[in-house]
Formats: structure tokens, sequence, C-alpha cells
């Protein structure tokens, strides 16, 4: 396949990258972020039976999604007050939230994960270095800037 019909139909200007997108969580605007990364994994069982050398056919058996996010450190700013990271309290009544990445661009959302719940939060402070929190999160499903799940 040459380049020509690789690159068939694709406009200029429409490629993704950190300046152009920015965190909504539950509708807000989430500041000081640095890093998003996202993905879906779909984990497949082989059916391997007597008599048959190959695999007969692959099963699909989980659907997970996979979400981490880094921010700027601020001194004063609480992520369990923001409902980001869950207090003790909070940790068994099941908060989630929907987090939108967003193209500043064109105003769309390109990628929801939905059914959030943030699961690590982790910082570190360093002489002469920015401070981050570094953040994991699980989610039930990410639809992409059509809405497909």
């Amino acid at each position: 396949m040459d380049q020509q019909s690789v690159n068939a139909g694709v406009q200029r200007g429409q490629v993704g990258h950190g300046a152009r997108v920015y965190l909504r969580i539950n509708g807000k605007k989430v500041g000081y972020m640095t890093s998003v990364d996202g993905g879906e994994n779909i984990e497949f069982q082989p059916v391997e039976v007597l008599d048959n050398l190959e695999v007969v056919e692959h099963v699909p058996v989980r659907y997970t999604v996979n979400l981490s996010a880094s921010r700027v450190f601020l001194v004063n700013a609480s992520l369990k007050k923001a409902g980001i990271f869950e207090s003790v309290r909070g940790i068994l009544s099941r908060q989630v939230f929907t987090l939108e990445v967003v193209d500043r661009v064109e105003g769309k959302v390109i990628q929801t994960f939905e059914g959030v719940r943030a699961s690590s939060n982790s910082w570190s402070f360093e002489k002469g270095q920015i401070s981050f929190n570094r953040m994991e999160f699980v989610a039930q499903r990410i639809r992409d800037v059509e809405g497909i799940n």
C-alpha cells in the first residue's frame, strides 16, 4: 500500500497533541494537568481442544479500561474536596465521575471515560523540581470522538 492511499481523506490540522486538549471532570475543566494516558483492553482466552494442534477460537472474556493522569501539585488544592480522589469515608459510597478529553480547537470531546474512580494518588517533592500528582483510575468504558464504545 502506498503512502498516498494511506493518507487518503486525511485533512491537515487534525493531529492531536498536548497543547490542543484539556480535561473535564463532570463537565468542569481541570487546571494544571500535564498528561493523560488511557486505553482499553480486550482479553481473549483460547479454546483448545483435543485432537487439534491449533486454537479453535479466541473467546472475549474481559473488557477493561486504563487511565492515568498527572497534574502540577498545588499546595492549596485538595483533590478530595474537588471530588477527584475519594476520602476514606467516601470509598464505599462508589462515587463515580466522567472524565472527558476535549479538543479546544474544535470544541468537541474526543475521548470520554465513564464510570471513573481514582485508585491511586502519589506525589514527591524534589529540590529544583516541580512536583506533580500522579493518579491512576479505573473506568467502566471509554467512548471515542464518535461516541462509540
